[in-house]
């Protein structure tokens, strides 16, 4: 197992806690959604391609986004009714800023479409996701946020993400769903995974707490700083 599982000595203002926004704070892939409705090509094929490992996050999406020809507004307009948020984020974002956690969202998705649906709240999560403008002239154009956030792998860039937080806070604690959230999986202290994510852990032997809504999700960070707090 690759997350620790006993009860370390830990404090709210010492943990992460970095959350997925595709399948994860959203019930569906916003990503898959929009591809399904307004891609004009085989995106499956070239998912699949991700998946196996053959080319990285950005490249995926630019590669799969370069086939719709739409703008942001209107991608928004359309998710917006076809979209839900998991049960219990909003009261989960409350309890982290009350109890002093840091949460920041951490997606393989486009940052406009992350932004146009993660619900408001007060302080908003830091969002670190894949950046991408439209122009009519030359369609979606998607990078990463940084320069050194991929390291070659289709999971890289969220595990980069992991080890630039692991700088300032002892413990991150990481909530996903999917393949781009392996590699992190790998290197966060503690793992809450839905599907498909949680058989990948099972079968590579990595412990994860499963989930059905935040609300889950908050009364086990409630026993776990009841009992190594303080």
């Amino acid at each position: 197992m690759t997350q620790n599982t006993g009860p370390e000595k830990m404090h709210a203002g010492d943990v992460v806690v970095l959350v997925d926004f595709d399948g994860t704070i959203t019930e569906e892939d916003v990503g898959v959604l929009l591809l399904k409705q307004y891609s004009t090509t085989d995106w499956e094929r070239l998912e699949a391609r991700f998946a196996r490992g053959e080319v990285d996050i950005q490249q995926n999406m630019q590669q799969q986004f370069s086939y719709v020809q739409h703008d942001a507004a209107a991608l928004i307009e359309y998710a917006r009714t076809v979209v839900t948020i998991r049960p219990g984020w909003q009261e989960f974002v409350r309890y982290c800023s009350a109890t002093g956690l840091k949460l920041a969202v951490v997606s393989g998705g486009l940052d406009f479409y992350v932004h146009g649906l993660l619900p408001l709240s007060n302080p908003p999560p830091d969002v670190h996701s894949l950046l991408a403008v439209y122009s009519t002239d030359a369609g979606w154009q998607v990078t990463l946020p940084d320069a050194d956030d991929g390291d070659g792998e289709p999971e890289g860039f969220k595990e980069a993400v992991v080890r630039r937080y692991r700088r300032r806070y002892s413990h991150v604690w990481f909530i996903g769903n999917g393949v781009s959230d392996r590699g992190a999986a790998r290197v966060a202290d503690r793992l809450w995974a839905v599907e498909p994510l949680l058989s990948w852990c099972c079968a590579n032997d990595i412990n994860a707490s499963s989930f059905e809504t935040f609300d889950d999700v908050r009364e086990e960070f409630k026993a776990l700083l009841a009992r190594t707090d303080g």
